[in-house]
């Protein structure tokens, strides 16, 4: 039999992860991995998925092995971001930040896990700016706002425990309220 193309296993293994079959998503990606042992995508795919788990120590070590394959794959940097803001690490979220702003600057996730790490450091009016500065920036593949991500952001960070002073009022902004 066959091996499954990488593209035909990632697709497959979003498509698990869109109709909300995670655990389908993390062993399609685990199939990829095994597949395509060099390659940094899988291991990406994966460690998002794990975040949807709240298997954040298990995403980070998937990034970390994502980076030494491919130091320089595109939005590494948000993904071990995101995953140390759920660690609560927000000192290493900002600087995960600042090496992925330095690599992509264009790249809108950058600034979102910049913002999300400044209001975690309790830098709110810092991280107030960048929010407005994002709100209404379109991502071209996600096809959704700046702001409209990170409502979805701040909504799994709530669902995962991770609150900080000011997140009520970041939603409220960004959700067009007052």
């Amino acid at each position: 039999m066959a091996t499954e193309d990488l593209e035909a296993l990632v697709r497959r293994g979003r498509a698990e992860r869109v109709a909300g079959d995670l655990d389908g998503a993390v062993e399609t990606f685990t199939i990829a991995r095994r597949a395509y042992p060099d390659a940094a995508r899988p291991l990406c795919e994966r460690g998002a998925v794990l975040v949807l788990r709240h298997r954040f120590d298990e995403a980070l070590e998937d990034y970390r092995a994502a980076e030494a394959l491919e130091p320089r794959y595109p939005g590494l940097q948000s993904y071990v971001a995101e995953v140390q803001l759920y660690r609560r690490e927000p000192d290493a979220a900002l600087a995960a930040a600042g090496r992925g702003l330095r690599a992509e600057p264009a790249d809108l996730m950058h600034r979102v896990n910049l913002a999300h790490a400044l209001l975690f450091l309790g830098r709110r009016e810092a991280a107030g700016a960048e929010y407005a500065s994002l709100r209404d920036e379109r991502h071209p593949a996600k096809r959704r706002t700046g702001g409209e991500i990170v409502l979805e952001d701040l909504r799994l960070m709530r669902a995962a425990g991770l609150t900080a002073p000011g997140m009520d009022d970041v939603e409220r902004v960004l959700a067009g309220g007052a």
